[in-house]
């Protein structure tokens, strides 16, 4: 099950990119459309996050505590610098938006 969150995870993470992407193209067109991706990017990075954690909590329930020892720095690091890229793309987003109101 670990396997499917970090699938799951990286496919979010990734989604997260695409759908900031397309807010930044939509919004010429339309201000709604281009909202409406930028939440579902938002969705996106808090729910790998999310299957990030889940990943690591069924390691603890089958009491895999080499592969998270192996893991946890690097995980958090990750996940950290996820976050501030996240962090990152809503500002230039914020500034778009007041760019193009």
């Amino acid at each position: 099950m670990s396997a499917q969150f970090n699938i799951l995870s990286i496919i979010l993470g990734l989604s997260t990119l695409l759908c900031f992407l397309l807010s930044l193209a939509l919004l010429r067109r339309s201000m709604f459309i281009s909202l409406l991706f930028n939440s579902i990017s938002l969705l996106s990075a808090i729910f790998s996050v999310l299957f990030q954690i889940g990943s690591t909590n069924e390691l603890v329930k089958v009491s895999d505590w080499s592969a998270i020892i192996d893991t946890h720095n690097a995980v958090w690091i990750v996940s950290l610098l996820f976050v501030l890229v996240v962090f990152l793309l809503q500002i230039i987003y914020v500034f778009a938006l007041r760019k193009h109101v």
